[in-house]
């Protein structure tokens, strides 16, 4: 892509048509590029959830939202592997639908409750909720678990997920 862009560059003043196949040759490789880190990203079936916050880096990073996460505390496995569902969900959603800029993964352990925030500055969820989102909730409630929705239309989106530590695993 560099080689082709740097190609173009010299070659638009001297023979601007070339220069013109160049640089869309190279929109062409960039485009099939990303299609392969998607397709990639998409195969990744993440066990875990420190597996989980590493695919969703790829995945939100290949198309250009900055993603920043701290690392996920240790967890019993059947707590750890509900929420790396939720968290492939979530950035499922923010890949799809926020146009968001940044995104942002933090852990918090109070006690016996862990919360997963993950929150972005895109269009916001507003008033409509999907299936998704519904499947996120039913999820985080059979752990006994609550899940907060924040986000105005414009404004971003932020989800809350706060689980015991110790839940007890109803499904």
């Amino acid at each position: 892509i560099t080689l082709k862009l740097e190609l173009s560059r010299k070659l638009a003043d001297s023979d601007p048509q070339r220069s013109r196949t160049e640089a869309n040759e190279a929109e062409t490789v960039a485009r099939e590029a990303l299609a392969q880190v998607r397709a990639a990203v998409t195969g990744m079936r993440a066990t875990d959830l420190h597996g989980e916050v590493a695919s969703a880096g790829l995945l939100l990073e290949s198309s250009g939202v900055a993603w920043q996460a701290t690392l996920p505390p240790l967890l019993p496995a059947a707590l750890d592997s509900a929420l790396a569902l939720v968290l492939r969900e979530a950035v499922t959603n923010i890949g799809r639908h926020a146009h968001a800029r940044t995104a942002r993964l933090q852990f918090m352990v109070a006690g016996d409750v862990v919360q997963m925030i993950i929150s972005d500055d895109g269009r916001g969820v507003g008033k409509r909720r999907g299936n998704g989102l519904t499947g996120m909730r039913e999820r985080v409630e059979a752990l006994d678990g609550v899940l907060s929705i924040e986000g105005e239309k414009g404004m971003g989106t932020q989800l809350t997920i706060s689980v015991p530590m110790t839940p007890e695993q109803g499904a």
